[in-house]
């Protein structure tokens, strides 16, 4: 996404939006790998230029710590998982654990499950490789550590449940039995593999939740976590607490006049050690940034990196206590004696820089640093001084909810985000509007600038829009808000969508396909553009239209029963029941599709338990089930919400959902036969029978553009992408 200004000055981006958590450089520069806390991992080959998304049997959420193989780049080793807040005793823990990939982060295989690990957002360089280790026939580094986070799991304590040890151990086997990957017991250690990454073995117990690194020619290992730095000279099997102390900045640099130099900082300054860990001697400091809680990880100074190019260079980071966005950065160019605050220029970013915590990694050929803007990466050019955004590509953003084009004129698209309100295009995505401003809200980030999740939202026309929002915390009520300039200013209009909470997939703004005057917003109808709204009558959402002529709307209600409309939505008859998967008793539909050539309706019933695919044809009023039919190869089956059909050849119908604490095989599929045979069309995937850029990933909204026939895929908390209809060249 990108503004018509900024696309003027030359910026092909400009796009960021979900927690960033981890970040790697290979030892030329060329390759960058990123992880966030649930929109998976993105990676660049050209030094940041261009940014794209991971897939490629990466199955968690989250991305913890990566590192790259120091001699060989194509080798990269990530540590995966879900953070707290998505939390889940069957779902979330079965893909946490270690991954290893052989082409420099395009593909992965899952090594070692780790069902507990990774609950808590979490910045530390857990992994390191053990230079000395490189096998030149093998062309690899056999050797490599990770400190498994433990104690972090619990600190601090939040609403989502957390898990201990003992917890983790408590779990059915039969829940691990077919992710890939044998059951491997978490053990509260630091790990080691000694065939580059393949196997794993605990080989110091407690020894968890550090920063990890490794002497570059001797072996030494350094762990620096919650109680102290500890130094092993034995491969990791036995440690030295050296200092103690919560101690979250390290770093090692390679060179000859500096390998055995090791740097670490705790709340009260920069130490250095000049003899591989044995002693350290503190830097007297000017401007040493202040802690605002020296009391857990999350309000310590930390992040200390070095320039590999000029140790005197050095950057740091204050972090604030979780989720205050209000993170400061720090540079020294006289070796920690002077610090000074970094200044950010924000003339590149489309949304809202949030600053949150970071992590840095310098370039191995000069001055430039890379860390984290908020939600996308950032670099500086003069060692820290000055930041921008250096993101192109990576377009992560969380839209947890539905959208629709404009039924007028489907180049007039707006869509809502959960943590970044949304974005407005009036000419089919080639420059967009970020929409940030809630007038009503003076919280956090500013007046007008506040929180704000949309979980519903349409375009009227090129001014007035429709969201569906709740405004200052995600659990607040959700309702309908409108805008007449663009989202500049926005009316509360106090419509509480409440029916519709219970059941996200149906917070669905529409409108009249006769009269552009009536417009739909859950289970509320307005008849003037959102002056004035009434509750429909027997009806909850309104999802589809006969795009050929007709006049007819067809929604359903929260008990499953559908309906079609002949008057504007102003009066409802019943269509029929939907059916629903054996055992489902009081299921819902989750998303409903009309083929108004052949007068079928498509629709997803059920409930979180199990869902269905079914084909209505309504002429003779049979049902059939399609959920046999998808690709179902995945470890859980088929994950399926959505259904959208192409009103270009309404033969071609699209499904999807995802499984909101994995990333699934099958996310996306595709029918070109009316729902007779579908294949798997979500690129990243070894099942897709199309390539290119990664993409639809963990659906949460499907929409086929009503003229070029692409299908635009909101990939959870991946952002937007499009896939181009099979009868286009």
């Amino acid at each position: 996404m990108v503004t018509a200004a900024m696309k003027e000055n030359g910026i092909s981006g400009g796009e960021g939006g979900q927690r960033m958590t981890a970040l790697a450089v290979s030892s030329d520069g060329e390759l960058l790998i990123a992880g966030t806390d649930v929109a998976g991992m993105w990676r660049s080959e050209n030094g940041g230029e261009k940014w794209e998304m991971v897939y490629g049997g990466f199955y968690a959420k989250g991305v913890f710590s990566v590192a790259i193989d120091p001699m060989n780049k194509n080798r990269v080793i990530a540590y995966g998982g879900a953070p707290t807040q998505e939390a889940s005793v069957k779902y979330s823990n079965m893909a946490n654990g270690i991954y290893l990939s052989e082409d420099g982060g395009k593909t992965w295989e899952f090594v070692l499950q780790q069902k507990g690990a990774a609950l808590k957002l979490n910045f530390t360089e857990s992994i390191a490789y053990d230079p000395s280790s490189y096998d030149e026939e093998k062309g690899m580094c056999m050797v490599a550590y990770w400190s498994r986070p433990w104690d972090l799991q619990n600190m601090p304590a939040k609403t989502a449940p957390y898990y201990t040890g003992e917890d983790v151990q408590t779990f059915e086997k039969a829940e691990t039995d077919g992710l890939l990957t044998p059951y491997r017991a978490d053990t509260n250690a630091l790990w080691k593999t000694t065939d580059g990454g393949e196997t794993w073995n605990p080989v110091c117990v407690g020894l968890t939740d550090g920063v990890v690194k490794v002497h570059p020619t001797n072996g030494t290992v350094y762990v620096s976590n919650l109680n102290g730095f500890h130094k092993s000279i034995d491969g990791g099997k036995s440690f030295t607490t050296v200092k103690d102390g919560m101690i979250y900045g390290m770093d090692v640099i390679n060179g000859d006049q500096y390998q055995d130099n090791v740097y670490i900082n705790n709340s009260e300054g920069v130490w250095i050690s000049e003899d591989s860990g044995e002693t350290f001697k503190k830097v007297t400091s000017i401007n040493f940034p202040e802690s605002t809680d020296t009391t857990t990880p999350d309000g310590i100074v930390r992040t200390l990196k070095v320039s590999p190019v000029n140790p005197k260079n050095m950057v740091i980071a204050s972090h604030q206590i979780y989720n205050n966005y209000s993170s400061k950065k720090y540079y020294s160019t006289t070796g920690g004696l002077i610090w000074a605050e970094s200044d950010y220029d924000d003339s590149k970013d489309f949304f809202k820089a949030n600053n949150r915590d970071t992590c840095y990694v310098w370039s191995p050929t000069g001055d430039k640093v890379w860390a984290f803007g908020g939600d996308w990466v950032i670099s500086s050019t003069n060692g820290g001084k000055t930041y921008s955004w250096d993101y192109n590509g990576g377009s992560a953003v969380y839209m947890d909810g539905r959208a629709a084009f404009n039924i007028y004129d489907p180049d007039l698209f707006y869509y809502g985000a959960q943590d970044f309100h949304g974005a407005l295009t009036t000419d089919g995505g080639n420059t967009w509007k970020h929409i940030w401003k809630w007038t009503n809200y003076t919280g956090t980030g500013g007046t007008g600038q506040g929180y704000g999740s949309v979980y519903g939202a349409y375009a009227v026309d090129a001014n007035t829009l429709i969201a569906i929002a709740s405004v200052g915390t995600w659990g607040a009520e959700r309702r309908i808000f409108m805008s007449y300039d663009a989202g500049e200013t926005w009316t509360d209009t106090g419509v509480v969508v409440s029916k519709n909470t219970s059941y996200k997939w149906a917070e669905m703004c529409y409108q009249s396909p006769t009269d552009k005057n009536v417009i739909f917003a859950g289970n509320f109808r307005s008849d003037d553009k959102g002056e004035n709204w009434t509750e429909l009558d027997g009806i909850d959402v309104v999802c589809c239209h006969n795009p050929y002529g007709k006049k007819e709307l067809y929604g359903y209600d929260n008990s499953g029963n559908i309906k079609v409309s002949y008057d504007d939505g102003d009066t409802w008859q019943m269509v029929t029941k939907a059916k629903m998967p054996d055992g489902i008793t009081g299921g819902t539909i989750s998303d409903m599709a009309y083929d108004g050539i052949n007068n079928i309706l498509y629709y997803v019933s059920g409930s979180s338990a199990s869902r269905s695919f079914y084909k209505l044809t309504l002429k003779d009023g049979k049902t059939t089930d399609l959920t046999k039919d998808l690709v179902g190869d995945d470890n859980f089956g088929v994950a399926v919400q959505l259904v959208a059909i192409d009103p270009v050849n309404p033969e071609i119908v699209y499904v999807g959902g995802n499984r909101t604490m994995y990333v699934q095989e099958n996310s996306v599929q595709r029918s070109t036969d009316g729902g007779l045979t579908f294949e798997v069309i979500s690129t990243g995937s070894a099942d897709s029978v199309i390539s290119g850029p990664t993409g639809g990933i963990q659906p949460y909204d499907l929409l086929v553009h009503p003229t070029t026939g692409e299908l635009w895929v909101s990939n959870g908390c991946r952002g937007w992408s499009k896939i181009a209809p099979p009868y286009t060249k």
